[in-house]
């Protein structure tokens, strides 16, 4: 830890004494070339850190040489959250993680307290916990409060009546069970105005069931796993934007949630400024 406070102090002072002096234009190239140098020496310190908190002060200076020069943050550096443990605490998941070196966010839902339920905005509507379950009655909806560019959420679902939508999300992505003439229904996944579905199963053989789901939004394909059955579809660019989940017909609860996936640096920016 030492070393790396003798180093921020060697990149202050670098910052300090470049940013003071006058630049010719002729040593313009060559002064961005050495703090790109030094950015690249730092990146591979940071990737190397012991400990947390040591990563976290050679991002700094990171960000700060990268500010001096006015260029934007590559891939993985300035332009990606950072979320610390601290700020975790503000959401109410039980467990909350967060991986600096995937910048992905891991969230998890067990329902065993109603204190879990305030990373959820219902409408206005009064959500009930069920031992390890939240339940929703018919119509019901809630919204998960982060926004994600990529995600996998998955869980329990059991219902009284399965046709519907039960997970989506606000950037148009939609699946769950369609009704069919009869007693038959299938597993859809809709992505904006492409959908697929699967093969027809018995409605009577999901009622009431626990059954396990699992949706995957990437920028190039979506995925579901729903009661067994898998179903995708490639996209190009796919918004996964808030997670909602619904009760479309029936009353319906939903357990063991997970959502694990890369936040939105601007929604990062603005939910933990408040």
């Amino acid at each position: 830890m030492f070393r790396y406070c003798i180093l921020q102090v060697i990149v202050c002072a670098a910052l300090t004494s470049v940013a003071a002096q006058p630049v010719r234009s002729e040593e313009k190239s060559t002064s961005k070339e050495a703090i790109k140098a030094a950015v690249a020496l730092l990146e591979a310190k940071k990737a190397n850190a012991a400990a947390k908190a040591d990563e976290d002060r050679i991002a700094v200076a990171i960000d700060g040489l990268l500010k001096l020069l006015n260029e934007k943050p590559a891939a993985g550096a300035a332009n990606e959250a950072r979320l610390t443990p601290q700020m975790l605490k503000k959401l109410g998941a039980k467990y909350a993680n967060f991986d600096a070196k995937s910048g992905e966010l891991a969230l998890t839902y067990d329902f065993s307290n109603k204190d879990q339920l305030k990373d959820f905005d219902a409408g206005g509507d009064k959500l009930t916990t069920v031992r390890t379950a939240v339940q929703l009655e018919a119509g019901q909806e809630m919204t998960h409060v982060v926004k994600f560019k990529s995600v996998i959420v998955a869980g329990t679902v059991a219902s009284t009546n399965m046709p519907g939508d039960y997970v989506s999300t606000t950037g148009g992505i939609r699946a769950g069970y369609r009704p069919l003439v009869g007693s038959h229904t299938r597993a859809f996944l809709v992505v904006n105005d492409k959908g697929t579905d699967t093969t027809q199963i018995l409605s009577d053989s999901l009622v009431n069931r626990q059954l396990e789901f699992r949706l995957t939004v990437t920028p190039k394909r979506v995925s579901l796993r729903l009661g067994g059955q898998d179903i995708g579809l490639a996209v190009e660019g796919a918004d996964v934007g808030q997670v909602k989940l619904r009760a479309p017909s029936g009353k319906t609860l939903f357990g063991k949630l997970t959502l694990t996936g890369v936040p939105n640096p601007k929604w990062v920016a603005d939910f933990f400024a408040k």
